[in-house]
């Protein structure tokens, strides 16, 4: 990723609406799926600067691992302390050691070599019924100034996004899209960046308070849309998983 985008992304995250939006679905699925236990131990895979590992730290023991150094300095300036400079197909943990597990855009990266070998990886690292929380890009036509800024390389349909989880082993208990309702302004968008590129990342241009608000409501309708069913597109791909 470039050094420029850590710190882009440690200012926008926590009031940025797409990641409000996203660790409202993580934790929508944590209260459906994730046994209240005061013991918990939960690891995220990919843990850039480290916001849904804070959110969800008074509910685990959370640790997170980053292939980049320039992530982890990010986190520790959340207060994070449980941290390791580490490749996803080769987690510094012994086999069963979390409850839970979480990765949020991390398969795609130019750094993770292919799909399968991440996921098998972190469900060696899961015990026995312990519960993944994956999310990824949707899409490959979709790729902007963002993924490039982030070294993110690939994109998926959620049928392959499905085949890969239960690829490395997983049950898989919940798959949709989300992001839906605002995806044909984002392909206008995006298609627009294509052809005149700003030469920044989307995330450049911090949404102010309106944009907040508008896109936010649109996310809380779409999850309460996905208490019922599944979406039949979107922006990106949310996955639950159970190591059986």
């Amino acid at each position: 990723m470039e050094v420029k985008e850590f710190e882009t992304m440690y200012r926008v995250e926590d009031l940025h609406w797409w990641y409000v939006g996203l660790r409202e679905i993580l934790s929508a699925a944590w209260r459906e799926y994730v046994p209240a236990r005061p013991d918990l131990r939960l690891l995220d895979v990919g843990c850039g600067t480290g916001a849904n590992l804070r959110h969800f730290a008074p509910h685990a023991a959370a640790a997170g691992i980053d292939f980049t150094i320039e992530a982890l300095r990010w986190c520790r300036k959340r207060g994070l302390s449980q941290l390791a400079a580490a490749s996803a197909i080769d987690l510094p943990f012994g086999a069963g050691s979390f409850d839970v597990a979480i990765s949020c855009n991390m398969l795609g990266h130019i750094n993770v070599p292919g799909e399968v070998p991440p996921l098998r990886e972190i469900y060696r690292a899961l015990r026995p019924g312990g519960v993944f929380l994956l999310n990824v890009a949707a899409y490959q036509w979709l790729c902007s100034s963002h993924d490039a800024a982030v070294h993110n390389t690939r994109r998926y349909t959620r049928a392959q996004t499905v085949q890969f989880v239960e690829a490395a082993s997983f049950d898989v208990l919940h798959a949709t899209y989300w992001n839906t309702a605002l995806l044909p302004p984002a392909i206008c968008v995006r298609l627009w960046r294509k052809f005149f590129s700003p030469g920044a990342s989307d995330l450049a241009d911090e949404p102010g308070a309106f944009e907040n608000r508008v896109c936010g409501l649109a996310l809380a309708v779409e999850r309460q849309m996905l208490r019922w069913s599944t979406l039949p597109a979107g922006l990106s791909i949310f996955v639950v998983a159970r190591k059986p």
